[in-house]
């Protein structure tokens, strides 16, 4: 999680587990990880501050 004052906003990081195998989205198999994409959602607000969650989101190949 990092506060950032200056930007009036939290944002809280969640990471992928690499021992988790990753999953087709279109076949449903275990297949391996090709490499992640950075997404980033707002959340509800924090207080006066905007929450914003980021999280590295796993690609197949």
């Amino acid at each position: 999680m990092k506060l950032q004052l200056g930007q009036g906003q939290i944002v809280i990081e969640v990471e992928h587990d690499p021992d988790v195998p990753t999953t087709c989205p279109e076949c449903g198999q275990a297949v391996p990880r090709h490499d992640t994409r950075t997404r980033r959602w707002r959340h509800l607000d924090t207080c006066q501050y905007r929450t914003i969650i980021e999280a590295g989101v796993p690609r197949t190949s």
